[in-house]
């Protein structure tokens, strides 16, 4: 049997019928979401296979399922001329499902050459498949080093690293706000590491929750020019 397969039996024995369904159409959609672009998103990835240092706090390659992310698209009904960032791109799986939407610029922040690599491979493929114009940058760097640009407004991740990072990442966010004051979005796919110490972050709303299958996402939002 399969590796999809076991995990869709794996999926039964844990879930209600609802959030059984709703991961058995997610799989099938990743499969069928690289098949159609001609990109290799699915296969994770541990830290040991990559040409990066042991503290950069990168933690294994997972990608975010395209169906649940596409319904979270769909619920928050975000602004058209909105520039899309996801810290920790890995293989641009979340970059592209982002291209179907209305966003002005889409980046992946990546630490891993590697990684970038393979995401850069990713776009180009989906670019061969993909009618219109799509304006996706990749950077490689550590997240903490991007240089938050002050029209980027929707930012993402699947923790792709731990609190310390994630503390920096979010303390740069928050300096962009205060010296050019706009409405930001933070998603957190699987917020249980991360997630609480930007609950404490008085510049943030308290977070909404939207869940479809087995994928959690956590969603802040601040509108104040200001830091506390």
């Amino acid at each position: 049997m399969s590796n999809r397969g076991v995990e869709m039996l794996r999926s039964l024995g844990r879930n209600n019928h609802r959030t059984t369904l709703e991961n058995v159409l997610a799989i099938a959609e990743d499969t069928l979401f690289d098949w159609m672009f001609g990109t290799e998103t699915a296969r994770h990835v541990e830290q040991h296979e990559l040409d990066i240092r042991n503290d950069v706090g990168f933690n294994m390659y997972t990608p975010t399922r395209v169906r649940a992310f596409r319904k979270l698209l769909d619920h928050l009904a975000l602004p058209k001329g909105q520039v899309f960032v996801d810290f920790g791109c890995g293989k641009g799986r979340v970059l592209l499902a982002a291209a179907q939407y209305p966003f002005d610029r889409i980046v992946g922040v990546e630490v891993a050459p590697q990684l970038c690599a393979i995401c850069r491979s990713n776009v180009a493929a989906y670019r061969r498949r993909h009618s219109g114009t799509l304006d996706i940058k990749v950077v490689q760097c550590e997240a903490r080093a991007y240089n938050v640009s002050r029209d980027e407004t929707v930012f993402f991740m699947f923790s792709p690293f731990g609190r310390a990072i994630a503390a920096g990442v979010l303390g740069n966010i928050l300096s962009s706000v205060e010296e050019c004051p706009r409405k930001v979005w933070l998603i957190v796919n699987n917020p249980r590491e991360i997630g609480p110490s930007f609950d404490a972050n008085p510049n943030l709303d308290s977070h909404s929750e939207f869940t479809y299958g087995s994928s959690l996402f956590w969603i802040w939002t601040t509108r104040s020019g200001s830091r506390s």
